[in-house]
């Protein structure tokens, strides 16, 4: 068994101690003393049965002490001695030695050195950055960045991400950022979080997706009676039984030679889109939050019949709603929910899931006029429900209360 080096240890706590307290910021901030009890360097310090331990303790105690790190707390009863850091700068410089510890100080100043290097032309980054920073000067370490070459790495990705125009696979991405195929992975948390919290968009899943960077291969599905042409093929899809597939990398050369329906309808679910069977309606199945490839075929469905009706059919949570806001801010089409209300919510009540309280919480920070009224309903009956279970008319335009 290999023996506990003690002295590593006690450097280790006591100066996690230190770069939690006010002295971490000014040494004149406080009076109050860095403490550490024996019992946090070992639980079983006062354990008669673990004597070796004590004298292992007390051994490298004491050396610290005789070298001026420490002092031995004499204020204190003898079954709860503690030490104190000797809060010299030079001394402490010397205990991260000691300790094989980065120095906070020079941990964090590499951080800002980089954060303060960076600009970038998307307000979101730069919002990023500005709190990273005050946090940095603040003496706080940021749950994003683990120290100067990470965070390099980190801003690197997010720029690349704003400037990714055309979809390309994780492990692509991944090769562009790094020349690595598998290096972006052990970023991807930290990286989804950021633009979680400060695109303010409220992605949930895949969200890389929305930059273009997707884990699987793209598809887009379609149904409904349009014809389009793609490298010269003409393809009628109203005469296909069943719905039409449509790579992404494919987007940039479809035509729409004709639209006979007058109802767009975007589908959240695959389950759904597959089962949905409307009359006088395109469907098309996005797969969650659309991205700018499939942005742009709305967007070329609608300049070719702006008379289209649009409407969005979710899950009623808070994602789905989330995602109908999402699609209706970035289009700039009027899409309005359908089957997305109380009507809905009563029919089906008995099939409801539980809210969780995340659940409950975003529900009450979602400000669209078109949900108010479910969603007040919602949080009375404690309930949310899945898109798959919903089962609508095919002449569900005929029909207002779903709408």
């Amino acid at each position: 068994m290999v023996e506990m080096d003690y002295k590593k240890e006690i450097a280790n706590k006591i100066l996690a101690k230190y770069e939690n307290s006010k002295h971490f910021l000014s040494l004149h901030s406080t009076n109050r003393r860095v403490l550490l009890k024996m019992t946090e360097i070992n639980k079983h310090y006062n354990d008669s049965s673990f004597y070796n331990t004590y004298r292992a303790i007390n051994e490298a105690v004491d050396e610290l002490e005789k070298e001026g790190y420490i002092a031995i707390n004499k204020d204190t009863q003898e079954d709860n001695i503690s030490i104190a850091l000797n809060l010299d700068l030079e001394k402490i410089q010397q205990l991260y030695i000691i300790a094989k510890r980065v120095n906070k100080h020079d941990l964090l100043a590499g951080i800002l050195e980089v954060c303060e290097e960076e600009k970038s032309d998307v307000d979101w980054i730069n919002t990023f950055l500005l709190e990273t920073m005050q946090s940095l000067k603040e003496g706080h370490a940021s749950p994003y960045l683990k120290d100067k070459e990470d965070a390099r790495d980190i801003l690197h990705i997010l720029k690349k991400l704003t400037r990714q125009k055309e979809e390309i696979s994780l492990r692509k991405f991944s090769i562009l950022c790094f020349h690595d195929s598998k290096k972006l992975e052990g970023y991807l948390p930290r990286v989804e979080s950021i633009i979680q919290h400060y695109d303010h968009e409220e992605l949930e899943e895949d969200v890389l997706s929305s930059f273009n960077v997707l884990k699987n291969p793209g598809f887009i599905y379609l149904k409904g009676h349009i014809v389009i042409a793609l490298h010269g093929q003409v393809i009628d899809i109203g005469k296909i039984n069943g719905p039409f597939s449509i790579t992404t990398e494919n987007l940039t050369a479809l035509e729409i030679i004709a639209i006979e329906d007058h109802h767009l309808v975007t589908v959240e679910n695959l389950t759904s889109f597959y089962d949905l069977k409307l009359n006088d309606s395109l469907m098309i199945y996005l797969g969650g939050y659309h991205n700018t490839l499939r942005r742009s075929l709305l967007l070329k469905i609608i300049a070719f019949k702006p008379s289209l009706a649009c409407f969005h059919f979710g899950d009623l949570d808070a994602g789905g709603m989330n995602i109908f806001h999402h699609l209706r801010t970035k289009t700039q089409i009027n899409f309005k929910p359908l089957a997305m209300n109380c009507f809905i919510l009563e029919k089906y009540r008995d099939y409801g899931r539980k809210l969780t309280q995340n659940d409950m919480i975003r529900l009450n920070n979602i400000d669209d006029p078109y949900f108010q009224d479910v969603i007040k309903l919602m949080l009375e009956w404690h309930i949310k429900l899945e898109q798959e279970i919903i089962d609508l008319p095919e002449d569900v335009f005929e029909q207002p209360q779903y709408f």
